[in-house]
C-alpha cells in the first residue's frame, strides 16, 4: 500500500503541445546561440576564426541581437587586424 501511495503522489510529467509556437526569452541560463557551417580544414586558422565570426555577425542580425552584432563586429576587427600584422611580419 505505501508503494502505490508514493506512485500516485509523483506529479505528473509537463506535456508540451506541438501546435505551441512561440519563443522563450533569453536568460542567462538559456543565452543564445548561432549555428556554425563546416570549416574548410587546409584555411589558415586565423582566416577559419574570421569566417565563423562573418556567420555569427549575419546570424545575429537576422535575430535582431544588435549588442552581439556590435560585439562580434569588433572582434572581427581586432582578429583582422592581427591577421595583417601577421601577415606583414612573416612576408
Amino acid at each position: 500500500m505505501l508503494r502505490n501511495q508514493k506512485e500516485n503522489s509523483k506529479s505528473p510529467s509537463p506535456v508540451k503541445s506541438p501546435t505551441q509556437k512561440f519563443t522563450e526569452p533569453v536568460t542567462p541560463d538559456t543565452g543564445w546561440c548561432v549555428s556554425t557551417d563546416t570549416v574548410k580544414e587546409e584555411e589558415d586558422p586565423m582566416i577559419q576564426q574570421i569566417n565563423i565570426i562573418h556567420n555569427y555577425i549575419k546570424q545575429a542580425r537576422l535575430d535582431h541581437k544588435y549588442d552581439e552584432v556590435r560585439m562580434l563586429e569588433n572582434n572581427l576587427k581586432e582578429l583582422q587586424l592581427e591577421h595583417s600584422r601577421q601577415k606583414a611580419k612573416n612576408y
